[in-house]
């Protein structure tokens, strides 16, 4: 029987609905770690991504059935050869060339948007690690998800961290902000969180991310349209005003026992007065406070990272799982020096 594959119109609350339970059972099968998503997640998800930008969703069905999915993510701010891919099969359906057709659909659609430099993701020990890599994919970085049980912290350890770091980090004081950011502080803040560009990528071909009061917006309007609440720490310079360093969460108000860490970074004339610990135990300590239902926050960091291991270690972070991320060129596309 042949692969139909489709376009998902994200207006389609059926296509939403499938797309959600096939979801759910590559989550089980390859990765029961991960958090469910509601098809109110997934919908919100399709309609706003990370800061807008619009994205391509297939579907692949065998006889009228949800098999398969593929996603397609190209941004217009940053790295313009890129597209990054996403894909899965249903665990009753492998084995049938679907996500081959999938993978061809999307990789076509790449030379027609002219991002001739693809990646994609994959847990490890699951099947999409080998399927990427026998298609020509070569592994570039590693990742590892670590999560954090709020409960499990013993009783003092946050607070005796966050005294710890403020005897380097007297001068400076901390912004707690809560959603959009004032416009005041707007532009120093995307110069200082665009710091963040400074973690490794290990062999990864990509540019630096823009970080512009634009693009800034976007993504807070994007959380806002996904139902989370979206939290930041700052921590400012007494003497200068400026600000030295970031941390961000966003709560899942769908369900309000999982947040998941963004960007952390402090900028480089900044560093050496322990403001990533700092900030994030002061983070930890609000959540506490604002979002007593918050159980678990879940953070990736490119497993090199060493730095911010040590302070995600440092506050209770457990590994979960490790992902490893690909690229390659599609053929007859010439190597772009960034």
């Amino acid at each position: 029987m042949g692969v139909e594959i489709e376009r998902l119109d994200h207006d389609d609350a059926k296509a939403v609905a499938g797309l959600t339970d096939l979801h759910e059972a590559i989550r089980v099968a390859d990765a029961p770690f991960q958090h469910r998503q509601s098809v109110e997640m997934v919908a919100a998800d399709l309609r706003y991504n990370h800061d807008q930008e619009p994205s391509e969703h297939y579907l692949a069905r065998v006889g009228g059935e949800v098999a398969g999915f593929g996603a397609l993510y190209a941004g217009s701010w940053d790295n313009l050869d890129v597209a990054w891919l996403q894909g899965g099969v249903h665990p009753s359906h492998r084995g049938r060339g679907i996500g081959s057709a999938l993978q061809e659909h999307l990789h076509a659609r790449c030379l027609e948007l002219g991002r001739p430099s693809i990646g994609a993701d994959a847990w490890e020990g699951t099947p999409g690690t080998a399927f990427l890599e026998n298609r020509g994919y070569d592994k570039k970085s590693q990742a590892i998800l670590r999560r954090q049980r709020l409960a499990s912290l013993p009783q003092g350890r946050v607070e005796a961290l966050r005294d710890h770091a403020l005897q380097r980090a007297g001068d400076y004081e901390l912004l707690f902000l809560d959603g959009a950011l004032p416009e005041e502080i707007l532009e120093d803040y995307c110069r200082m969180a665009a710091s963040i560009n400074d973690a490794p990528l290990d062999d990864l071909e990509l540019e630096d991310d823009v970080y512009d009061p634009r693009r800034t917006r976007l993504v807070e309007e994007a959380q806002q349209g996904r139902n989370r609440d979206h939290l930041r720490v700052a921590a400012r310079h007494r003497g200068t005003g400026e600000l030295g360093g970031h941390t961000e969460v966003v709560v899942e108000r769908w369900d309000p026992a999982v947040a998941y860490q963004f960007d952390t970074a402090v900028a480089p004339a900044h560093r050496g007065h322990r403001l990533g610990l700092l900030l994030k135990s002061a983070m930890v300590l609000w959540l506490r406070e604002r979002n007593p239902e918050v159980r678990t926050v879940d953070t990736w960091n490119a497993e090199s990272n060493g730095f911010m291991i040590e302070v995600n270690e440092q506050l209770g972070y457990e590994v979960v799982a490790r992902e490893l991320q690909f690229q390659r060129r599609l053929p007859g596309s010439r190597p772009t020096v960034h």
